[in-house]
């Protein structure tokens, strides 16, 4: 199914279910990405969060411990805080990083 298809506040919700999270904190942190940058921006964090998990995850930064592993909503906002970095360079007909 393409999520895009979706409302941005159908999508929103469907993308903190698949992400497992239920913090409603993260979810309204989710909404609000959704919100503010699009579906198409959402779904490839979803897509690169997926991707991340499959092979392994992403350690906590608070962690010492390499098996503390940060949740797939922790990777999904952690990655939308990357891509709104500065220097991230970014799609041209969006203006969108990615």
């Amino acid at each position: 199914m393409d999520l895009t298809l979706l409302s941005k506040t159908l999508l929103a919700r469907r993308i903190a279910d698949e992400l497992g999270d239920s913090d409603p904190l993260k979810r309204t942190q989710i909404r609000q990405i959704v919100l503010r940058h699009g579906k198409r921006y959402a779904v490839k964090l979803l897509h690169r969060t997926q991707k991340i998990e499959a092979n392994g995850g992403w350690v906590a930064l608070s962690s010492q411990d390499t098996s503390d592993r940060c949740s797939p909503s922790e990777v999904f906002l952690r990655l939308h805080q990357h891509y709104q970095q500065p220097t991230v360079s970014t799609d041209t007909n969006s203006g969108n990083p990615l």
